[in-house]
């Protein structure tokens, strides 16, 4: 496992995750950051167009049409609940583990994760960060890149990587 501070759409791998809405579509942040980076961004369109609405927690795989990862993961995780914030735990668990098990029934080895849910789902950035970690921790099969964007989350990843 490693933390990098970066754009996750330069990832030379397998795979990367992009932190999708439930329908798939363009949207802010990583997701289109993601869109933007794709060389053949109406196939990309067309390809998650097909899947429908996707409920949180669940994932769905498509070609990255050109880019570096050959693969990307679509997940979709929750918006972070203050009045009930172990439901939204769970729900994050389980976007990590549903990531995992699709990339081992894909036999795909290498991973680029972003902080999902930290955006606009409000999600605490240091809370996602260790669901993060101590899912990946249990897959050590696996080649992981946390990608961050913004230096407070590359903090939060780096300390956690480093004293666990």
């Amino acid at each position: 496992m490693r933390v990098i501070l970066g754009d996750i759409t330069t990832f030379c791998g397998n795979a990367i995750v992009n932190a999708a809405n439930p329908e798939l579509k363009r949207g802010d942040g990583v997701c289109g950051a993601i869109f933007d980076a794709c060389p053949n961004e109406e196939m990309l369109i067309d390809a998650c167009s097909k899947y429908g609405k996707i409920e949180t927690r669940y994932n769905r795989m498509t070609s990255s049409f050109g880019m570096d990862a050959k693969e990307i993961i679509h997940a979709v995780g929750p918006v972070f609940n203050e009045g009930n914030p172990l439901y939204s735990r769970f729900l994050l668990l389980d976007t990590y583990r549903e990531i995992f098990a699709t990339a081992w029934m894909y036999k795909i080895k290498s991973l680029a994760i972003p902080c999902i849910s930290t955006g606009i789902y409000g999600y605490p950035k240091q809370e996602a960060a260790e669901v993060a970690v101590s899912v990946a921790r249990l897959f050590p099969e696996f080649d992981v890149s946390f990608y961050c964007f913004d230096q407070e989350n590359y903090d939060i990843y780096n300390k956690l990587l480093i004293t666990h």
